[in-house]
């Protein structure tokens, strides 16, 4: 018989499973990728400040505009989750929130508040700026409670006219003519154009966006527990498509009564408060559908990079963006305002350049600052003390 080799059998290749999706690391990533949209929108508002607009820095404003629903959106999603994760942890995580939004509104409000002598009319009005932190911090603070007290779906219901309220006021009543309620009402609704504050995100409609992002992640935090953490990622994207065709139907409704009634001047008026999804002081129902759609989309597609693996670098970057946002955005102030006014008009020559090397100063002192633990000094002196004195119920 002829001499046969006998080949040695090869082991099976074992593959090994993909590590399951961190909710928390996509979500931190997400937070890191607006937070570089809102650096896009600083420096080219800076910029256009000191050496003129142009068109290439108007489409860098308007592709960032996804950011603050993005933030609204993400700051809520983690209260809806952690509300599924029971009464106890709930609480404790409630108490954090609440001393966070307070840090916001006060030390962290301090903190922002000097770049913007460059953005005023007078250097005397610098403080007169409602931030989108303000609107995060009082969204924190007031969050937990009525989360606590109202399910997903009445919730729902509450943001939608906590959106839809703010705008009857603004279109059909008449500004009031004491200072006290026309702060008020600036502060809570916002209006039509540069009122009492200069620059504001008004409370009420911002905090609806917020409560939209407890309904979603609570939602998301079902379909995880049902299907896995794939099913999170399907229904980001099955909601980002239904946005995009949403949005679509509202621009078309827009363009055919403009069609079907030129001469319609109040018409087009509300149409393009309500609808126009570049109508973000105060933000109106059709930019938040659309921007947050897209806010949607980029949560979807970075659940998708975290569960198959891609980009781990990029996504780890992300993370300490969003772990590390809240200083982070102070920072980004002084670099992109401060910084850019102090430069002056030459810096239009190279703003892309010097954008690119902000992200990495940020990317290096988001590092740092969390390997230093630096999230530990964002608390309000006495806060925690004075929480934990009586036992609740």
């Amino acid at each position: 018989m002829p001499d046969t080799a006998i080949a040695p059998s090869r082991a099976p290749v074992v593959r090994r499973a993909a590590p399951p999706v961190s909710r928390l690391q996509t979500l931190d990533a997400s937070r890191g990728l607006a937070m570089l949209f809102v650096c896009l929108a600083h420096v080219a508002e800076s910029v256009a400040l000191v050496s003129g607009p142009s068109r290439l820095l108007g489409r860098a404003v308007r592709v960032s505009m996804v950011a603050s629903p993005t933030f609204m959106l993400i700051s809520g999603m983690l209260l809806g989750y952690m509300a599924t994760q029971g009464e106890a942890r709930l609480r404790r995580f409630s108490d954090k929130l609440r001393e966070r939004g307070l840090f916001l509104l006060t030390i962290g409000h301090a903190l922002m508040l000097p770049p913007f002598e460059h953005m005023a009319d007078r250097p005397s009005d610098f403080w007169r700026f409602l931030l989108i932190t303000d609107a995060i911090g009082f969204s924190l603070l007031v969050g937990p409670s009525v989360v606590r007290r109202l399910g997903a779906r009445a919730r729902a219901w509450l943001a939608v006219g906590l959106l839809a309220l703010p705008w009857a006021i603004i279109l059909l009543v008449p500004p009031a003519q004491s200072r006290f309620w026309f702060f008020l009402r600036t502060t809570l609704i916002g209006g039509h154009q540069r009122d009492w504050w200069l620059y504001s995100f008004p409370l009420v409609p911002w905090f609806a966006v917020y409560l939209a992002g407890t309904v979603l992640g609570e939602r998301l935090a079902a379909a995880r527990a049902a299907r896995g953490s794939a099913a999170e990622t399907r229904q980001l994207a099955s909601w980002s498509a239904v946005g995009m065709i949403g949005t679509a139907l509202v621009a078309l409704l827009r363009r055919s009564l403009r069609l079907l009634f030129p001469g319609a001047i109040p018409l087009h008026h509300v149409l393009a408060h309500l609808g126009s999804p570049f109508q973000k002081h105060p933000p109106g129902p059709g930019y938040v559908l659309g921007y947050g759609t897209l806010g949607l989309a980029m949560m979807a597609g970075l659940s998708w990079s975290v569960e198959h693996g891609h980009l781990p670098r990029a996504i780890a970057a992300l993370a300490k963006l969003g772990q590390a946002s809240l200083a982070i955005f102070v920072l980004q102030f002084y670099l992109f305002y401060t910084a850019v006014f102090a430069i002056g008009p030459a810096i239009r020559h190279f703003w892309v350049l010097y954008l690119l090397a902000g992200y990495g100063v940020l990317l290096l002192a988001a590092h740092l600052w969390l390997r230093a633990g630096g999230n530990r000094l964002l608390r309000v002196p006495g806060f925690r003390r004075l929480t934990a004195g009586p036992q609740r119920s």
